[in-house]
C-alpha cells in the first residue's frame, strides 16, 4: 500500500512540474510585423472580409508582404488566404481562387465564436472605438476569447484578449 502511494505522489509530481514547465513557455506572439505605410489599415481589411467572403474570420495579420487569413466554412473547412495590401485582391495562399485551398475539417467548437459572440470585424470596431489604439497589427480566435495585436498611440505593442461577448478588453499583455 505504501508502495501505491509513493508512485502516486510521484506521478502528481511529475505532472505539476510538466504544467509549470508548459506555463512557462512564451507565449507565440500574434502581430509579426507591421504593415507599410501605404497599406490598407487592417481594421479596413477586416471589415473587407466579413463582407466579401462567406466564412467566418479566424485569424488575420500581416506577413510576408500581404495580410494573411484563416476563414472557416459552415462545413468546418479552413482556408488559408492572402490579401493585397494594396489593391485588397483576394487569393489562396497558393496564388489560386479564394477558397481552392481547403484543409482539414476542424470541430466547430475549437475555433467558432459563442452563438451570440462578436465576428472579427465587430470585435476590430469595439477596440478600436476606445481611441487607445493607433493600429491593429492582427487578430486570432483562441481558447474561446479573441486575441488583437495592437500599437498603441505611443507606439508600444501589445496583445490584448477580448471577450467574444461584449467586446470588453479582458487581459493586456506586452
Amino acid at each position: 500500500m505504501l508502495k501505491i502511494k509513493i508512485i502516486a505522489a510521484g506521478v502528481v509530481v511529475a505532472g505539476a512540474i510538466a504544467m509549470l514547465g508548459a506555463a512557462a513557455q512564451p507565449a507565440q506572439h500574434l502581430a509579426t510585423e507591421a504593415p507599410p505605410e501605404d497599406a490598407l489599415p487592417m481594421t479596413w481589411v477586416a471589415n473587407y472580409m466579413a463582407r466579401k467572403s462567406s466564412g467566418e474570420l479566424l485569424e488575420l495579420r500581416f506577413k510576408d508582404g500581404a495580410y494573411q487569413a484563416t476563414l472557416r466554412h459552415a462545413d468546418g473547412r479552413l482556408n488559408h488566404v492572402e490579401v493585397d495590401s494594396a489593391s485588397a485582391r483576394i487569393r489562396s495562399a497558393n496564388g489560386n481562387d479564394l477558397f481552392s485551398n481547403s484543409v482539414d475539417v476542424i470541430p466547430v467548437a475549437e475555433t467558432t465564436t459563442p452563438t451570440n459572440g462578436l465576428r472579427a470585424h465587430q470585435v476590430v470596431e469595439r477596440v478600436m472605438a476606445s481611441g487607445q489604439y493607433r493600429s491593429l497589427l492582427g487578430l486570432r480566435m483562441e481558447n474561446g476569447g479573441w486575441r488583437v495585436a495592437l500599437e498603441d498611440n505611443g507606439g508600444k505593442r501589445l496583445e490584448v484578449t477580448v471577450d467574444p461577448r461584449n467586446g470588453g478588453i479582458v487581459a493586456r499583455s506586452l
